[in-house]
């Protein structure tokens, strides 16, 4: 196997663990910016990153037999399951160097994928572009700066050590070319990309769920934490087990969402 030139890599086997606690901490925040941005049938859809499909599954349902879904992954082997849903078509894609078909699109979505591309200002304007007039870009994405902390008043020992175990996670993602502060930036960048009605929002979630994320990522990243000395090996493993605990409950990534609309003249 290639190295990924993703620090979070989709091969790995801990990335069907990372896609189910995404789709569960997620699904319902990206769920309501469809329902704002009037998502229905008939539309037809690229959703960029795909991951593990729930969201993909979420917009075949609102588009309908008359609508249909693009899903687009470098990695695309957990969006085999959607051959069964007549108006998906998957396909393996590199957005920063594969073409996209131009003005095709009534939505172009994106869900924690442009922070891990280190071209993501050159991305942007192909996205723009595989738009219909009048169809909208909705870009939800993780504010690194944020969410450096899992615990946001660290009493404990082990609260500090996630939040040392976070920390590290942030300078590997640094170390590959993520702009912590990227998602901030999207009201300014879609303005700047000709897009009108932007509007966005933010959120946090607090949730047991968080448990399945953090140990997905420490267990896929537990030599480069060991050999960066951010924790010892007992240390890892003291967190490890602390996340079998019902009452530990960490923070989730923090996601800012931006979303515009192609002028339609």
């Amino acid at each position: 196997m290639s190295e990924s030139p993703y620090l979070l890599d989709n091969r790995k086997d801990e990335a069907g663990d990372r896609f189910e606690a995404l789709a569960a901490l997620y699904d319902r925040m990206t769920a309501g910016h469809f329902d704002t941005i009037g998502v229905g049938p008939g539309w037809r859809c690229l959703e960029i990153g795909a991951g593990g499909g729930s969201v993909v599954r979420h917009l075949a349902d609102r588009v309908g037999p008359t609508g249909r879904v693009l899903a687009t992954d470098i990695e695309p082997r957990f969006l085999d399951p959607l051959g069964d849903l007549a108006n998906v078509d998957v396909a393996r894609h590199d957005i920063v160097v594969d073409p996209l078909p131009e003005a095709e699109f009534d939505l172009v979505h994106a869900r924690l994928v442009l922070i891990h591309v280190p071209e993501r200002l050159a991305v942007l304007p192909r996205l723009v572009a595989a738009l219909k007039p009048g169809g909208w870009l909705l870009v939800e994405d993780a504010d690194a700066t944020v969410s450096q902390e899992v615990f946001f008043d660290p009493q404990t020992d082990d609260e500090h050590l996630a939040n040392r175990l976070r920390h590290g996670l942030m300078d590997m993602l640094e170390e590959r070319g993520i702009t912590p502060d990227f998602a901030r930036s999207l009201p300014r960048l879609f303005r700047a990309i000709g897009l009108a009605d932007i509007a966005g929002d933010a959120y946090l979630p607090f949730s047991p769920i968080a448990r399945t994320l953090e140990r997905a990522n420490v267990l896929q990243l537990r030599n480069e934490i060991l050999d960066r000395g951010v924790a010892s090996s007992d240390e890892v493993e003291r967190y490890l087990a602390r996340l079998d605990d019902p009452e530990f409950i960490p923070a989730g990534p923090f996601v800012m969402s931006t979303w515009g609309r192609r002028p339609a003249g």
